[in-house]
């Protein structure tokens, strides 16, 4: 799915890595990368044609490019998550029951497995009934988590292994986060709990910022619904609303894994070629 002045050149294929386990659509991750189409003065039409073209391959060919590079990074980011947890799980599992109810021990053992992850910002455990049993945050527990996307999702679907939430935004310290959690079993089988990731979405900002290649370029992490998690240059408020992008919203739709299309941005009026990947 291309515009109609993009080229042929086909997109460099994805090397090959274990893939996070996929619950619904809307919970995918979409990365967005934009080159902006700059404008010249030239003095022959043949000249103005040929270089127009020119820039036209190559920002199809760089924004492609970094899309590419965005995705596998996005998806190593939450697969990193996803291994923490489940190291988590397994060291719960050699642990007494009564863990689950000595909340400094928990604290102190979720704390030894919060290194080498800067994308994750906190790691928390919430038991059978909601309650939370031990967090890294150092922030005051709610009375209650049994209302969370999280927990609920889990406690009410048994054989889901993982599930990646919508965007939130913490009450306490007004951060977004995506909450990235596994199902705790009893010896049984039996729900006994969640374990979640905070990922942070100014982890994937600092990203982008540090590898925008073009003064006017611009780079999103969005949710397929088009959500907006994280943008290089910033907006500030405008995270966690929903993306206002005609064109993006029909790509998406015809393809929702990968594709190039031009457009004019909403929120700066640049003229640019995107390209956009799904992690998955």
């Amino acid at each position: 799915m291309t515009d109609t002045m993009q080229t042929d050149m086909a997109a460099p294929q994805a090397p090959k890595r274990r893939r996070l386990p996929r619950l619904s659509p809307r919970l995918c991750l979409i990365v967005l990368a934009g080159l902006i189409i700059a404008a010249t003065s030239l003095h022959t039409v043949m000249f103005l044609a040929s270089s127009r073209e020119e820039r036209l391959a190559a920002a199809t060919r760089d924004t492609r490019n970094l899309a590419l590079l965005l995705e596998e990074h996005a998806a190593r980011s939450m697969q990193a998550a996803d291994l923490m947890l489940r190291g988590v799980i397994d060291a719960l599992a050699l642990q007494p029951a009564s863990m689950m109810v000595d909340q400094d021990g928990m604290i102190g053992l979720l704390k030894q497995r919060l290194v080498n992850a800067p994308q994750v910002r906190a790691l928390l455990i919430v038991d059978r009934h909601g309650r939370n049993a031990g967090d890294t945050s150092d922030l005051p527990p709610p009375p209650s988590l049994a209302d969370r996307e999280y927990f609920r999702f889990l406690r009410d679907n048994p054989s889901a292994a993982l599930h990646i939430s919508r965007p939130g935004r913490s009450v306490t310290t007004g951060l977004w986060y995506i909450a990235v959690s596994r199902p705790i079993k009893d010896f049984n089988g039996q729900f006994n709990g969640v374990a979640v990731a905070f990922v942070e979405p100014e982890f994937f900002k600092a990203t982008y910022g540090a590898i925008q290649s073009s003064q006017n370029g611009v780079v999103a992490l969005m949710t397929q619904d088009l959500t907006l998690l994280a943008r290089v240059p910033d907006v500030g408020e405008r995270i966690g609303e929903t993306v206002q992008g005609p064109l993006l919203s029909q790509a998406v739709a015809q393809d929702g894994t990968h594709g190039t299309y031009r457009s004019r941005s909403t929120i700066d009026g640049l003229e640019r070629i995107y390209s956009y990947r799904q992690v998955d």
